[in-house]
């Protein structure tokens, strides 16, 4: 008797259909994660198919994700730390993750901008400074960081604008 209690387990999963084998534990969950991290469906899929009350509970949870994901607060997020972003997992209707997305992807690229434009601008001053002064080269270096300044400050306008949608909109 005792051998077939040690068999009864082995027997039983080798009798469990493959399409199960990479089912999660947790369907709900799985779909709530996915959704909320803005990846496109997993299920079915050929290691895992699941019945219909699995599926449900799989596109219910992912739906909870999805509301998640597709707010503006995420999209400005994920723009400004140039993360990927899926805004077709929202809907056509749903300009609020886009909108914040392009915001987001606005401020980060004014920002680097403006950094690499003050950053030459210092360079050419160090240059400038290092010549003696009334040359021409020197006058024209010291311009060159005036311009570079100049295009730094309409930069750092475009940042201040977006801050305050940002600010209005209360995404931090």
């Amino acid at each position: 008797m005792r051998p077939i209690l040690i068999l009864l387990p082995l027997l039983l999963t080798a009798c469990s259909p493959s399409d199960r084998i990479g089912c999660p534990t947790d369907f709900s969950a799985l779909g709530r994660d996915e959704g909320g991290a803005g990846k496109p469906a997993s299920l079915p899929r050929a290691d895992c198919a699941p019945n219909a009350d699995e599926h449900e509970r799989y596109l219910d949870g992912r739906t909870q994700g999805l509301s998640l994901y597709c707010k503006a607060r995420r999209g400005y997020q994920l723009g400004l730390e140039g993360k990927p972003a899926n805004p077709t997992l929202c809907g056509d209707g749903n300009t609020e993750f886009k909108r914040g997305l392009e915001v987001g992807t606005q401020l980060r690229t004014h920002l680097a901008k403006r950094d690499e434009l003050n950053a030459q601008a210092a360079d050419a001053e160090r240059l400038a400074a290092k010549l003696p002064a009334g040359v021409p080269e020197r006058a024209s270096i010291e311009q060159k960081a005036a311009n570079a300044r100049f295009e730094a400050r309409a930069h750092e306008n475009e940042v201040e604008a977006l801050r305050g949608i940002v600010a209005v909109e209360k995404w931090r």
